[in-house]
């Protein structure tokens, strides 16, 4: 989705995480450094009951920048 408006995960400026579980924290955390390796947006991690996809127990949006073409 990112490349397709031209940007990728580097101009990733923040990522919203909903977890139903926060107890598995650190292999979520795991996963997230591995994904964005040295460059780490700013992140919020949210504990809920419920998400909207039936059995998710995950879900989350991030903000990205992209370079209009002039």
């Amino acid at each position: 989705m990112l490349e397709g408006v031209g940007s990728n995960m580097d101009h990733v400026l923040h990522v919203h995480v909903f977890r139903r579980s926060i107890q598995d924290f650190d292999e979520m955390n795991r996963a997230y450094r591995e994904a964005f390796g040295e460059h780490l947006p700013a992140r919020s991690v949210i504990g809920v009951n419920e998400l909207p996809k039936p059995g998710a127990v995950v879900t989350m949006y991030l903000t990205a920048v992209t370079i209009a073409e002039r």
